[in-house]
């Protein structure tokens, strides 16, 4: 469960340094240890994805 999303947080990580993963800790509303015990349903992946997004920008 949630291997997905928690990947998430290494993207954001390589985007950005550690404000990058804090930022998507604010934009998605969840912390990495929070995530992994979430499903990876499209929802959520739709919400990182696009959380990603605004940190690239």
């Amino acid at each position: 469960m949630g291997q997905k999303l928690v990947s998430y947080y290494q993207k954001a990580k390589d985007i950005a340094g550690a404000k990058g993963k804090i930022e998507l800790i604010k934009l998605v509303g969840l912390a990495e240890s929070q995530a992994e015990a979430m499903p990876d349903s499209p929802e959520l992946v739709a919400k990182f994805e696009q959380a990603l997004k605004q940190i690239k920008a």
